[in-house]
């Protein structure tokens, strides 16, 4: 659509960034409520500003509302730098704290052609969730499929029962487990057989997860049956065996750098990304763009390292040719986002 300027939007409390590709500008908003708020003035979906930034070359005015007197003027919004120091009033715009914030106009010198964003008060966290669970018309068109739209609990249950227990919660696009000790592992509604899964995750300190493929209701616990690509705190989890290891029984080869397996992960509270390919032919561990190892399903090597594990005693571990996805729920907080999954066709 073309929109004209100037360009009004409104928020309590708000940060955003403007940034100009052919034919589209990106407004990303976010706040922080109260209970979360901090010194550092950081958000967790807004980039840092830069020079080249739309915004920079803007005009900007208060629509409604007062500037805060100790705070900086309206340019400090804009002038593609951040705060030098944590709580510095005096390098942050804000409008008169304790009251309802205010509205700011910004004239982006001339009318351009934009997506549209609905961006009154009421829908702001939405607006800003909505680069997440989403897929593009290339990933439609590649066979990608959603198995988690941001919203609810949509095709996913608990492990051989129905529905999904309270320690499970969707919060801000995610899909999280914010209290393990009610809340248990989850499986999808369908079962896939080869196919390629990434997905974003976000584990608390200290904390412990994992994704279990190819499950079936044939074992009492979804590890019965599905390998177990781990999730972890690498620096404080208890559990030896690290983040992206196929449990007990792969794990990546040592780092020159460290002398310590190789270890790809972000520091907890970070997003990080996990690729998981299965196939007959091959399996492959990546977290963040890094490839742990791959292994065969079923191969001599693999049935020699589950014969030495304590897998052996599980009749039905790894027998299964398809199954059900599964996240683990009992062992810590975790919080996932973007999981999708492409089918694999039969190699010719």
């Amino acid at each position: 659509m073309k929109s004209p300027t100037p360009l009004v939007l409104a928020a309590s409390a708000l940060l955003f960034s403007a940034t100009v590709s052919p034919g589209e500008i990106k407004i990303v908003i976010d706040h922080n409520p109260n209970g979360e708020a901090g010194a550092g003035f950081k958000f967790k979906r807004v980039p840092p500003p830069a020079k080249n930034d739309a915004a920079a070359k803007a005009k900007f005015s208060i629509v409604e509302g007062e500037r805060d007197g100790n705070g900086a003027e309206l340019e400090a919004l804009h002038d593609g730098k951040l705060p030098t120091e944590e709580d510095d009033p005096g390098e942050n715009f804000f409008f008169n704290a304790g009251t309802e914030g205010g509205r700011l106009q910004v004239d982006l010198g001339s009318a351009i052609d934009v997506i549209d964003r609905d961006a009154r008060p009421e829908t702001v966290e939405s607006a800003a969730d909505a680069q997440f669970n989403t897929l593009t018309d290339a990933e439609k068109a590649a066979g990608w499929k959603l198995l988690f739209n941001g919203r609810d609990f949509s095709g996913w249950h608990n492990f051989k029962r129905a529905g999904v227990r309270p320690g499970w919660q969707v919060k801000e696009g995610a899909l999280v487990c914010a209290d393990p000790h009610s809340a248990g592992d989850i499986v999808t509604a369908d079962k896939f057989r080869r196919f390629e899964l990434q997905l974003d995750y976000n584990i608390s300190h200290a904390g412990n997860s994992g994704i279990m493929y190819r499950v079936t209701d044939e074992g009492n616990a979804v590890w019965a049956t599905g390998p177990e690509f781990q999730l972890e705190d690498n620096q404080a989890a208890a559990d030896p065996v690290r983040c992206g290891w196929l449990y007990a029984l792969y794990q990546p080869p040592d780092d020159p750098k460290t002398g310590k397996p190789l270890d790809a992960t972000k520091p907890v509270g970070e997003w990080n990304h996990v690729r998981l390919l299965i196939s007959p032919e091959k399996c492959e561990h990546e977290i963040n763009g890094v490839n742990y190892f791959d292994y065969v399903l079923g191969s001599e090597d693999f049935n020699n390292r589950v014969a030495k594990s304590k897998f052996a005693r599980m009749p039905r571990f790894a027998t299964s040719d398809t199954g059900y996805i599964a996240l683990q729920g009992d062992h810590g907080e975790v919080s996932f986002r973007n999981i999708k999954i492409r089918p694999l066709a039969p190699q010719q």
